[in-house]
């Protein structure tokens, strides 16, 4: 099984090589696209001291998540991951997040875990229902032609520890993933 051999461990200064590499290959379905050079990494990592975990399966590195407490809720832990696009389509992702979502439960005490998604990233917004997480606000600008309000963000939520993944109840934006074909793919 994956989530047997999927081990978790502090990103550190020696990583931001790798961590840049898969960044920047996946910066399409980030909320900031910029590509970033290492030594723009390196200060941002020695300035910001982030909390990101390396994911790997086997000695392999495969992905990362990325942690942080929300400033107004402490018991709310904001969490993401990016799987390196040859890992992409096999499961890992599903897996690193059930095994590890418990594990960062128990070591930041939190009771929810948010996440912010795009709009286009169906893969992943039908990995995050299929978790119990639920849509709990979407973002939104006018298109330029002043003709239309443009869905930009959302942001779910799901409890840290759901007796069933619909606890939270039917999501907001689960027609509109239902309706394209590779959201629960």
């Amino acid at each position: 099984m994956i989530s047997d051999d999927l081990e978790i461990r502090s990103l550190d200064f020696a990583d931001l090589p790798w961590f840049v590499a898969l960044r920047n290959s996946v910066r399409s379905f980030l909320h900031d696209p910029s590509e970033f050079s290492i030594s723009e990494a390196e200060t941002w990592f020695q300035a910001t001291k982030p909390d990101f975990r390396m994911i790997s399966q086997g000695n392999q590195a495969v992905g990362y998540f990325r942690l942080s407490i929300d400033v107004t809720n402490p018991l709310c832990l904001w969490v993401g991951a990016d799987i390196d696009p040859k890992f992409q389509s096999n499961g890992i992702g599903r897996a690193a997040y059930e095994k590890f979502l418990p594990e960062f439960e128990r070591e930041f005490e939190c009771s929810e875990f948010r996440l912010r998604v795009l709009p286009a990233n169906v893969r992943a917004i039908g990995l995050y229902l299929s978790l119990g997480f639920r849509t709990s606000s979407a973002e939104t600008t006018i298109a330029p032609d002043g003709r239309a309000v443009l869905v930009t963000d959302y942001t779910m939520s799901r409890l840290a520890n759901p007796k069933t993944p619909n606890e939270l109840g039917d999501d907001p934006i689960e027609f509109i993933s239902k309706s394209l074909p590779t959201a629960r793919s």
